[in-house]
């Protein structure tokens, strides 16, 4: 489902004639929850019991600035005690095209734990959001600053081969952070990631081209070599990898052994949303779904109500083209061969076979 529209005025605020905002107990100003507030509407938010404000006051020259601008100042302002008092307990890092869309919004479910508004954040990427600081990716959780755990999911955080520094990066800004790790069959995570970009138009060549191609494909199905990268900063402890076929099979007890490993009592699983698929056909978005979801009332309908998602999904959406992901025998036992080694060292990690890939 695609994120909520970011909030992008470039006038000056309402409310804010003389040119500054003063800010205490900064929220979200494009987004909280499910709901989006205008930078104006920014007050002062109060701790539950004590009655005190949870962050110190700053002033921010916002004449003329959008949003983003905005939060990037306010970030730069802040204390590095706020920053941390906002930042993530734990994150969800891939893999990509592994369920982690399915797994961001079945977190979002349980009371104690808050996600950020939309995935992909993307900000321990060098070539994502890191530019914009520390204060700025803590106001992305702004709005869960009494929640037991805060999390958020970008996939693209596993692909250490593209861009080795993610690690460390994140280890510098959030060391105690908990870490989850979707796994899937590896040629299986493959075909998925072959069809998205197909569907996006990024991929033209056959499966077994780009299979054989691309390194791209194999190493983001290189899933030992990817957990060592963030073992080189981060505790064992401190993740936990989880089988998308597993999260499929038995959503209520994967999720479970990922609630304690980041700190929240278990909970059960709604009815609604146990009706998402971990894993999806990809569907094209009519002009109409889009412009009906840049509404956000109803933006957080159809986020609400499983009933109208899959209604939206049948009026305005068709089902894409799905590219043949086909083998030929020898390419499918190369690629298997190739990735043979780094799947045993998965399982010597784990401590168990993979049975439910087949092994």
């Amino acid at each position: 489902m695609s994120p909520l529209p970011s909030e992008a005025s470039d006038r000056a605020l309402p409310g804010c004639e003389h040119g500054t905002l003063p800010v205490t107990t900064i929220v979200d100003v494009g987004r909280v929850g499910r709901r989006r507030i205008h930078p104006a509407a920014m007050a002062s938010v109060t701790g539950p019991s004590t009655g005190t404000p949870m962050l110190r006051s700053v002033e921010i020259n916002t004449s003329g600035r959008p949003t983003r601008t905005l939060l990037i100042a306010i970030g730069a302002a802040m204390a590095d005690s706020e920053i941390q008092s906002l930042l993530p307990t734990f994150v969800v890092i891939g893999a990509t095209n592994a369920g982690t869309s399915t797994l961001h919004g079945w977190l979002k479910e349980h009371d104690r734990v808050c996600m950020s508004p939309r995935e992909g954040l993307d900000f321990f990427l060098e070539s994502g959001t890191w530019d914009r600081g520390t204060g700025w990716y803590g106001l992305r959780f702004a709005a869960c600053i009494w929640d037991q755990a805060r999390g958020e999911a970008s996939p693209n955080y596993a692909n250490t081969h593209l861009d080795p520094g993610i690690p460390e990066r994140m280890y510098s800004v959030i060391p105690e952070a908990r870490l989850i790790y979707l796994v899937r069959e590896p040629i299986e995570r493959m075909r998925s990631m072959y069809r998205q970009l197909v569907i996006d138009g990024a991929e033209t060549r056959s499966f077994p081209e780009a299979a054989t191609e691309d390194p791209h494909y194999r190493e983001s199905s290189r899933y030992i070599s990817r957990i060592g990268a963030f073992l080189k900063q981060y505790p064992k402890k401190q993740l936990l990898v989880i089988t998308t076929e597993r999260l499929a099979a038995d959503p209520q007890a994967a999720l479970n052994d990922i609630y304690g490993h980041i700190g929240v009592p278990a909970a059960e699983l709604s009815t609604q949303a146990a009706h998402r698929g971990v894993t999806a056909d990809q569907r094209l978005e009519s002009t109409v779904s889009r412009r009906l979801k840049a509404n956000p009332t109803y933006w957080r309908a159809l986020n609400r109500s499983w009933r109208l998602s899959n209604l939206h999904q049948r009026v305005f959406t068709r089902q894409a083209r799905i590219p043949s992901t086909q083998l030929p025998k020898e390419v499918d036992a190369e690629l298997r061969g190739d990735l043979e080694k780094d799947t045993q060292a998965l399982e010597v990690f784990l401590g168990r076979r993979l049975t439910e890939w087949g092994r």
